[in-house]
């Protein structure tokens, strides 16, 4: 993508789910993509925010019932009892994997709204 700078990338636990969440600069606008998978699935969710300078606006999100990622990831057995600050490798990649579908479409939305 032209002009894209990453910001931050990073996966994390919460109590009862796990979060990805990017944020980067494209063509002078600053994007939040977070995705977050819960134990109870009406908590999961999928946004894209744009930051206007003082704070985080929503521009797009996918319903939790039509999420790509599963909920309940923080429980699953590939999952369970793993220190996500140490993933590495294969490792990783397996966690990235599971938020791909929808970490695209919000890529996809924010931008077409952003500069369309």
């Amino acid at each position: 993508m032209p002009n894209e700078n990453i910001i931050e990338s990073i996966v994390y636990p919460g109590s009862q789910s796990v979060t990805r969440r990017i944020i980067y600069q494209l063509n002078g606008r600053t994007v939040k993509l977070e995705i977050k998978s819960d134990s109870f699935a009406p908590q999961s969710y999928a946004k894209a925010c744009v930051f206007d300078g003082t704070s985080w606006k929503d521009l797009y999100a996918i319903p939790y019932a039509l999420m790509q990622t599963p909920p309940e990831l923080l429980y699953t057995p590939r999952f369970c009892g793993r220190d996500y600050k140490n993933l590495t490798g294969a490792a990783l990649q397996f966690v990235l994997d599971e938020f791909s579908a929808d970490l695209d479409t919000l890529r996809t939305k924010a931008e077409a709204i952003l500069f369309s």
